[in-house]
Formats: C-alpha cells, structure tokens, sequence
C-alpha cells in the first residue's frame, strides 16, 4: 500500500512539472489562443479539432488529482497545480467548447478558491453566465458569499423544492427516471445540509456539526467517484475540499484566540466586527491577515 501510495505521489510530481512546472504546453497554449479568439467573436484555429476540449477537460481533471495528492504529501507548491486546472478549465467556459453536463465555470472558480485566488473565483462566476443546467447551490459558496448560500438553502428547505437548488444535479447532468431521480434529490439535500452547517460556521463559529457536514460531503464524492460520472465527482471532491478549506480561513476562527482574552467591551468590539463582515461578504481572510492575527493572538510586541 505505501509503494502505490508513494508511486501515485511520483506520478502526481511529474504531472505537476509537465502542466505547472513553468511555461503553457503547447496543448494548453492551443487552448487558451482558441478561447482567445473565440471569446473576441473571430474565428477560431484553423488547426483546432473538436475532442481536444474533453482532452484539455481530461488534463485538467489530472492536475486536480495531482494538486490534492501533492497537498496530502505536503507538498508547498501544490497549490500552482491547482490554480493552471482553474486557468484550463476557465478557458473552457465557451459554449462552443460544447462540454455538455460538465459545468467548467464551477469547476474553474473552485480550483481557484483552493489555490487560494478567491477574488478569480468570484470574478469569472460574475462575468459567465450559468448554463441552463447548473445548480444554484454551489455559485454562493465558491464566491465565499454565505449570505446568498443561506438565502439559496432556507427558499429550499421552506418548500423543499429541488428545482430551486437544480437544474441539474450537484452541478452535473440530469438524471433520467425516478429511481435516479430520486437518488439525485437524496444527494442534494445531503450537499445542503452540508452546506447548512458551513454557513452556520462562518456566522457563528464553533460549530459541533461541522466535520460530520465534511463527512457527508465526501461522500457524496465517493458515491461519484463509484459511479463513474466524472465531471460530478470532480465537482463534488472539489466542494467538499473547498468546504474544508474555507473553515481554515473563517475569521470567527482567528479572532477567537484574541477575544477571549479581552474585556467585555472588547469582546463586544470584535463580535460587532465579526457580523458585519460576515453581512459584508468578508467571513474569509487573506494568509497576510492571517499572519497578522497570528501575532497579535500571541501578545507580543512586533512590525506589521
């Protein structure tokens, strides 16, 4: 077991230096001048042949799994991986790429928000327009917008309306007939009550629930990951990580440590902070603020 996993780290390594190691192939570099062009309303490559969009979706599939392996074996720069996956996979955002069932925006926005771009995540989900069969469930959360996300859930939850969270699934194509369909209605409401107890984090903090939500969230993935449906456990591995990372960057999580050890008006001042940002879209830090808090969670003196 520790040989393969040791094998799969290599292979992951070399994946890495092949599409995030320095300079575009020029498989990727055919990718980006073809969307390019196409987004500009000229014509398109003249050498440009119609699979190799699913051969750049495959590519980018493979640098996902390469940056999560590089991650679990402490690898710094897996975050590199991850962020050139968002960039292929945003060029494959235009409908002539044809990509059918495979919601590329999602996907994009989440490999940034795990690399640690939340700005590029927010910015290609404004400036795209959803496909007719995207969800409405995952745009909030990979644009850390809580207040949206929760909006979206309680309209769910009042009428238990699974259209008003899909018009495909967890992002991912329609299933046909009603054991499937059912099967689908069972894994979006385990993804919103997933989702649920995020928000309920990112408002309040110390949520008991939160690593049973992850739970749940990966096993939605596994149940893809089983099924063979590709682009739904890309999506759903990637949600369940980005719920995962999101709880490293809460900021409840970071002020605790200095609230605790304030006065009561102190306290007050900090919990004040704490609602409006979380009102104001701003529950996520930056690693710089991070830092900052660190030190001042220490109590000592230093130079910002």
């Amino acid at each position: 077991m520790l040989e393969n996993s040791t094998r799969a780290v290599a292979m992951a390594r070399d994946t890495h230096l092949q599409f995030a190691g320095g300079a575009l192939t020029p498989a990727v570099a055919k990718l980006y001048s073809q969307h390019t062009r196409i987004s500009a309303g000229r014509p398109g490559l003249n050498l440009w042949r119609h699979d190799e969009a699913g051969e750049r979706f495959a590519d980018a599939a493979q640098l996902i799994d390469a940056a999560l392996l590089k991650k679990e074996a402490g690898d710094d720069d897996w975050h590199l991986g991850m962020r050139r996956a968002g960039e292929i996979l945003e060029w494959l955002t235009h409908p002539q790429f044809e990509l059918h069932g495979a919601s590329t925006r999602l996907l994009a926005a989440a490999a940034y928000q795990l690399a640690g771009y939340p700005a590029m995540a927010a910015s290609l989900l404004d400036r795209t327009p959803p496909p007719e069969y995207e969800t409405k469930l995952l745009p909030p959360l990979l644009k850390a917008n809580f207040v949206e996300l929760l909006s979206v859930l309680l309209t769910f939850w009042e009428g238990d309306d699974l259209d008003h969270l899909l018009a495909g699934g967890p992002g991912l194509s329609r299933y046909n007939g009603a054991e499937e369909l059912d099967m689908e209605a069972l894994l979006l409401r385990q993804i919103a009550s997933g989702l649920g107890v995020l928000c309920s984090e990112a408002r309040w903090g110390q949520e008991k629930r939160f690593e049973g939500a992850l739970t749940q969230l990966d096993n939605t993935a596994n149940f893809f990951l089983h099924s063979g449906d590709t682009h739904s456990w890309l999506l759903s591995k990637l949600v369940a990580e980005t719920a995962r990372s999101l709880k490293t960057r809460f900021l409840r999580s970071h002020l605790n440590p200095i609230q605790s050890r304030l006065g009561p008006d102190g306290e007050r001042a900090l919990e004040l902070y704490s609602r409006y940002a979380y009102l104001e879209h701003r529950s996520i830090i930056w690693p710089s603020q991070m830092l900052g808090l660190a030190r001042l969670g220490a109590d000592e003196s230093f130079a910002l």
